[in-house]
């Protein structure tokens, strides 16, 4: 008898350990794991029209307000652009601007690369490309909220040369100098020159680098600073321009990226870089040491400072920059897709002295495993956010939980609180997978798949939003989750 007793208190101790140890395991998981809320789905509003290639701003001032953008695609006709609108955190959305259907823009036969930016006191700023035909003259116009997005004024056009490509916007909310001065950055093609019809003798479009600048809220904007970038004796314009943030001193720092020489197509080889203006967007500053890998010598490349080299994978690359009042403050992390030959995946660099020097690229994607086939491969078109705690969050297109015959791509997150020196495990944040199709893998293929961008934004609470494109309707439309982050990650 007495032995049963003493078995039945040492099996009740051994119970209560091993609750008292699940108990503390559960609470140190509560403490790190990454939340991720249901999906939203953001475009109900045209759910029989395709979308492509969105955008998302989270307004600083509001933590309930978001602001979204995206490429759309209606029957018989060219891309179009729609801004849709979140007043509660991101569990519902409505349209508040679609440009193509707006008079002041009737007539323009092509829209595309949105971007979406908040500035003080309830001001909103959109930007897009519009082109009077498929593929010349693009210019790109800007649309201002002063509601905080609700309602939107008729169209600035920023500037009209030969071409422009891939507009960026974003505001400066720092309280200086320049305050609510708004920055629109993008590649320029510059006017033709005589003889050449806009190409240089070689057959290399003459532009580079453009930035923009508005001092009266984006009614107006100035002439481009142009950066030109020349390889050899070849100017051309660079590949593709990231977007731009603003530092706590006023300084813009544009990511952009370019090839050594875009005469040879089948080469996969680019160079990343940033370009820095430290007085309003009046000028880029001159040549300054930069670390990573710069172009072979011999090569006449001004005034930029180099992340390094890398093999061009899906997607274009994100910039971000901690705005926080923490240790970090003015860390800048620029990310983007990798292409090693096999698969994509996603990598990151970090700058802590405000652009000017950049660390060794390193792996932020976390699988080995590849999925789909093609140049969609592995993690692809990353984003990188950065919330009031100095948390840095990135998200990217992955294919590990989409294999077999319909291969396709889900959504994942992960997070780091140290200065992106170590992730935590990321998390698959799409419920559903989204298939692959044929035609997503041919040159345009992107229009109806998941475009050149996708999103993500950090709100004034602290939570992140990943933005997306997926087909679980069987029409590309747009979706959204909250994410919420355990203790040890605040």
């Amino acid at each position: 008898m007495y032995r049963r007793i003493v078995m039945l208190r040492i099996w009740n101790v051994i119970v209560c350990l091993a609750c008292a140890v699940n108990a503390i395991s559960q609470s140190d998981n509560a403490r790190r794991t990454i939340r991720v809320g249901p999906n939203i789905q953001v475009s109900k509003d045209r759910a029989n029209v395709p979308h492509t290639e969105v955008v998302l701003a989270a307004d600083p001032a509001d933590s309930q307000r978001l602001l979204a953008a995206s490429m759309l695609r209606y029957e018989g006709s060219e891309d179009q652009c729609i801004v849709y609108l979140s007043t509660d955190g991101g569990a519902s959305w409505k349209t508040v601007l679609e440009p193509g259907v707006r008079a002041e823009i009737r007539g323009v036969k092509r829209a595309a690369d949105p971007a979406v930016s908040f500035g003080p006191k309830g001001t909103a700023y959109f930007v897009m490309l519009a082109a009077e035909s498929r593929l010349q003259y693009h210019y790109a116009v800007v649309f201002r909220s002063a509601d905080s997005g609700l309602t939107w004024s008729e169209p600035t056009h920023v500037h009209q040369p030969t071409r422009i490509d891939r507009p960026y916007i974003t505001v400066d909310q720092t309280g200086g100098k320049y305050h609510g001065q708004v920055y629109c950055n993008a590649v320029v093609l510059t006017d033709p020159l005589p003889g050449t019809g806009g190409t240089s003798a070689d057959g290399l479009p003459q532009g580079g680098l453009g930035i923009f600048f508005s001092s009266d809220g984006g009614r107006s904007f100035s002439e481009p600073v142009l950066q030109r970038v020349r390889m050899a004796n070849q100017p051309h314009a660079p590949r593709a321009t990231g977007n731009s943030v603003v530092l706590s001193d006023g300084t813009v720092v544009m990511l952009y990226n370019f090839v050594e020489n875009p005469l040879r197509r089948e080469d996969r080889t680019y160079w990343l870089g940033v370009e820095r203006s430290v007085d309003g967007g009046r000028s880029l500053e001159p040549a300054s040491p930069s670390q990573g890998e710069r172009p072979p010598r011999g090569r006449a490349i001004p005034q930029s400072k180099f992340i390094g080299k890398t093999q061009y994978g899906v997607g274009l690359e994100c910039l971000a920059v901690d705005s926080s009042s923490g240790p970090r403050r003015d860390w800048l992390y620029a990310v983007w897709a990798e292409h090693d030959g096999t698969r994509n995946r996603v990598m990151i660099s970090i700058s802590t002295d405000k652009g000017l020097t950049w660390s060794t690229p390193t792996l932020v994607s976390d699988s080995a495993e590849a999925g789909a086939a093609g140049n969609y491969r592995g993690a692809f078109m990353p984003e990188v956010a950065v919330n009031k705690d100095g948390v840095v969050g990135v998200s990217w297109y992955d294919t590990r939980d989409a294999a077999g015959p319909d291969a396709g791509w889900d959504v994942r997150f992960t997070a780091s609180s140290d200065g992106g020196k170590t992730w935590e495990p990321s998390v698959r944040v799409s419920e559903t997978s989204s298939i692959f199709t044929t035609a997503m893998q041919t040159t345009f293929g992107r229009r109806i798949g998941p475009g050149d961008t996708a999103g993500l934004a950090a709100s004034a609470d602290g939570a992140f939003y990943p933005l997306w494109i997926d087909h679980r309707t069987q029409t590309p439309q747009v979706w959204t989750a909250r994410i919420t982050l355990g203790q040890s990650l605040r």
